[in-house]
């Protein structure tokens, strides 16, 4: 969509500070509203213009009481919360981070994910190592459950994901997983691709 009038201009620029995890050059911005078509007239924007809006932004921000500012980091503009906020965006930090998982536990996720239903000597032929503690987190985490008994001998519990799985991944089904070459590439390790994911 790209009317082009001045306040669809504002709204992009909003949109681009609001989008970016990274801090964003005003020539970046510049070129981004010409290709998007948000400008009116010649659809020609300079980098000092850019410059010259976000100073307009900050202060429009600042008068309004808004928790939002817009900062200048490493040669370009990043929308933060302001100082007083701190504490909140602290406290949201530190729940993202307790909700991380160790390599251990995503090295077991994805062996569930491939392999599954599957049992724990599965898993831990695979890794090398034992799993226990890495699939207790992983069913504390929602992400694994228990599906059953396997058939062989001492019948050992069968794993798979859950649903929650696909949604902490933002996955639709278990046909979206990536490629299991490609995941061993970017995790570093084996995984066994003679067997079919169920």
């Amino acid at each position: 969509m790209s009317n082009g009038s001045a306040s669809d201009m504002w709204k992009a620029l909003e949109v681009i500070l609001f989008s970016t995890t990274e801090p964003v050059s005003s020539y970046q911005i510049a070129r981004l509203l010409e290709e998007g078509g948000w400008l009116q007239g010649e659809g020609k924007i300079t980098p000092g213009q850019v410059d010259k809006y976000i100073e307009q932004l900050i202060r429009e921000w600042g008068g309004g009481n808004r928790p939002l500012t817009v900062l200048k980091i490493a040669g370009g503009y990043q929308m933060a919360t302001r100082p007083e906020w701190s504490q909140l965006v602290a406290k949201l930090q530190e729940d993202k981070r307790s909700h991380r998982l160790s390599r251990a536990a995503l090295e077991t996720l994805a062996i569930v994910a491939y392999k599954q239903p599957v049992i724990r000597p599965d898993i831990d032929a695979i890794r090398g190592v034992n799993s226990d503690s890495a699939l207790k987190t992983l069913m504390e985490k929602n992400l694994v459950a228990i599906s059953g008994r396997d058939e062989g001998p001492g019948r050992p519990l069968l794993y798979r994901t859950t649903p929650y799985f696909l949604k902490y991944f933002g996955l639709n089904s278990l046909q979206d997983l990536p490629d299991p070459t490609e995941l061993a590439t970017l995790m570093g390790i084996s995984v066994d691709t003679n067997r079919e994911t169920q």
